[in-house]
């Protein structure tokens, strides 16, 4: 769970939670509350099989628990108006559990309403603006910008969810986050750390991050009074292609399961933000009607094989990298333009991949 949500220092929270498995009592609420989120978490990464000889406990039994724990937790934290980060880091892990491809739509509305609170917790504890104007520590600072780039991500992807704005602020000057492991701040001997050039256990929450940031900026550039041209959108999501291409794609290992789904994901991202330049692009551009719009049916063709491929169940990361709605979008616009048009080579990319999809056991016993 940590590598795929970092926003953990591990010695700390190692410390923290060997601390309450000898004596839970003689923990605060807010530390309460983070090792709950924590206990509760990685169970949820677990499937039946494992709990039960590790735990001696079924699965159900163990979320319950664990879940009714880290509520109670959270309110005698008081949550709502919290001054404290490890009530942040507990939060955080809870949204990521309750934003899962089967969450109701009443509960997609509570966990964005969740995320806007702890963003404005956050934000009122200063973390809108960088941690290394307030002469903290090396990792203390480094732990708030990755407490506050995951809320303005989780934020950004749940309000998309709901078809709501963001809660993240317009203004704010934080840091991303440093593509290194925990083990390179050492001490927090106040030392600047070079990012690394390989994979990392910030590799997977940075490509969210950067992602999120590049849709955050164009999104606040549309509440003022200058918003981004269409041809500076389409330049920002090039270079964001870029970046993932020459970066992020060459850390992967194709032996490591975990990096086989990150390839794909990254993947998907590209795809995302390709959509954006065309949309960009073609903003001014009338289509005629009945013409057939090649682009859109090449695009919707790979979100769908990727989602599709994301989709299987893989283990104890699948979860993560399932995708809610996007799958079922891009499904429903080729079927919909397929109606229209029978011809071509964006055609038959759509039909090849829609037989892959219906073709595979696991949709068509859906």
């Amino acid at each position: 769970m940590d590598i795929l949500v970092k926003i953990l220092y591990k010695p700390t929270v190692e410390t923290l939670v060997m601390s309450a498995s000898t004596d839970l009592e003689r923990l605060n609420p807010s530390a309460e509350a983070l090792v709950f989120a924590v206990w509760f978490a990685t169970v949820t990464t677990m499937s039946t099989e494992e709990c039960l000889p590790l735990h001696k406990e079924e699965r159900s039994t163990l979320l319950h628990k664990y879940r009714s724990a880290l509520e109670q937790a959270l309110v005698q934290a008081r949550w709502m108006t919290t001054q404290e980060i490890v009530v942040l880091q507990a939060l955080i892990l809870l949204i990521v559990r309750l934003d899962t491809p089967f969450s109701t739509a009443a509960l997609e509305f509570l966990t964005n309403g969740i995320s806007g609170i702890a963003l404005g917790s956050a934000q009122a504890m200063g973390m809108h603006s960088d941690s290394a104007s307030f002469c903290l520590g090396t990792v203390e600072t480094e732990v708030r910008r990755r407490v506050w780039w995951s809320l303005c991500q989780l934020d950004n992807r749940v309000s998309e969810d709901c078809g709501l704005e963001p809660h993240v602020p317009l203004a704010m000057d934080t840091k991303l986050p440093l593509h290194i492991n925990d083990s390179d701040l050492g001490a927090g001997n106040g030392e600047i750390t070079a990012p690394r050039t390989e994979f990392t256990e910030m590799t997977i929450s940075l490509v969210k991050i950067e992602m999120a940031e590049t849709s955050l900026r164009v999104k606040r550039s549309q509440c003022r009074n200058s918003p981004l041209s269409t041809s500076e959108i389409a330049a920002l999501a090039r270079e964001q292609i870029r970046r993932y291409e020459e970066s992020y794609l060459t850390y992967f290992d194709g032996s490591s399961h975990l990096h086989c789904l990150c390839y794909l994901g990254v993947r998907l991202l590209i795809a995302k933000l390709w959509k954006m330049t065309h949309g960009a692009s073609q903003q001014n551009h009338d289509v005629e009607q009945g013409e057939v719009k090649e682009p859109l049916l090449f695009y919707n063709a790979d979100v769908l094989e990727i989602t599709h491929q994301l989709s299987d169940d893989f283990r104890q990361f699948g979860w993560f990298f399932r995708c809610k709605y996007t799958k079922w979008h891009a499904m429903a616009y080729l079927l919909n333009e397929l109606c229209k048009h029978t011809q071509g080579p964006a055609v038959d990319r759509a039909w090849a991949v829609l037989d892959a999809v219906f073709g595979s056991s696991d949709d068509a016993g859906s």
